[in-house]
Order: C-alpha cells, then structure tokens, then sequence
C-alpha cells in the first residue's frame, strides 16, 4: 500500500501492517498518487507550500525516485495558479494530472519523463474553480477515458488522445469520488 503524505511518500507492508519504506520529499508536500498498470511506476503529483507544482516518477519496488518533473500550465487559463491534485495513469505509457485550480488535465510521458504541454486538456474554468481536494481524477482502460469529479457540482469527461473533453452536470450536492466499473467480457459459443 502506498501513502501520499507530508513531505513523504510512505510503503506499508499490509501483512504485519508496518511502514517499509519512506521516500522524503522535502520541501514538496505530494497530493494524489496512482500506480502504473503494471506496478512498478508510482506517479506523485505535488507542491512546494503551493508553488512549484511537479510530478514525482518513483520506483514503487524500492520507494527510489526516478525523476521530478516541473509541471507548467502552457497558456490558458493565465489567471490561475498552476496546482495539479491528483494523477492517474492511462494504458499508453502516459501520466495524467489534473488542476482543479485551473481546471486543466496535464498529461506526462513517462518513458521520457516529459510533460506534454501540446496535450494539456482545457475544460474551462467554473464558478468553482479554485484548488479542492475532492477534484478526483479516474481513466478506464476500457473507454479510454478520464473522469474529474469537480467542486462545481459536475462530472468532466475526458478523452486523452483526442485532447477534448466536456462536463456532465445534474448532480445534487458535490460529487467527490468516480470509479470506472470493467465492462464484462463476453465469450462467444462456436
């Protein structure tokens, strides 16, 4: 099990349930966390006290950082604090990040350990727009989608490859946290 934590990011051995590895991160505090699809690769969005947003690469086997990448915000919106949240990884080799400040999904690859400013994805900024924790950002493998849960009472639905994305609305109160649900293989009788 991994933890983001304060200037740390922490391994726990769920067997006896003990820390087994640290990885300081100092001055950076990391925020969202997610695991490569084949477990070796942790992705650590973080931030220096709100400044200096990156992306932490990290060998999960041995907590070891494999690179820090400055996250930038290439163009619009220009009147927001770059401030990436949290992180998923696709099936293409990409880390994703999005900014619930800025409201931008900033895409990473990881091969080249290269932020891919031609690739940022624009949602807009809403009424709500301003750095929240319960931004959480998911990708199914499946429909080759992202999907934010906002502040702002909505669902953003993003294609990574196609660079577009769009925001689903109805919502009562504040959503906070999406999971994908695989869909069902299906066999056929031959």
């Amino acid at each position: 099990l991994y933890v983001s934590a304060y200037e740390s990011v922490v391994a726990i051995d769920t067997g006896p349930n003990t820390v087994s590895q640290v990885l300081q991160t100092s001055p950076d505090t990391p925020l969202g966390i997610s695991l490569s699809p084949d477990g070796s690769t942790l992705a650590v969005a973080t931030t220096d006290g709100g400044s200096n947003p990156a992306l932490y690469l990290i060998n999960a086997s041995t907590l070891a950082l494999k690179t820090r990448i400055a996250i930038t915000n290439p163009g619009e919106p220009t009147n927001c604090a770059t401030f990436p949240n949290d992180t998923a990884f696709t099936n293409t080799g990409r880390v994703m990040l999005w900014d619930s400040n800025c409201d931008n999904l900033y895409q990473v690859d990881v091969a080249s350990a290269a932020q891919r400013t031609s690739d940022t994805i624009r949602i807009g900024r809403d009424s709500g727009s301003f750095f929240n924790f319960n931004n959480q950002l998911s990708y199914s493998t499946v429909s080759a989608r992202a999907h934010v849960t906002k502040e702002s009472a909505e669902l953003a639905v993003i294609d990574p490859a196609g660079l577009t994305g769009s925001r689903i609305g109805g919502f009562t109160g504040t959503p906070f946290v999406p999971v994908s649900r695989p869909m069902e293989k299906r066999c056929s009788s031959l």
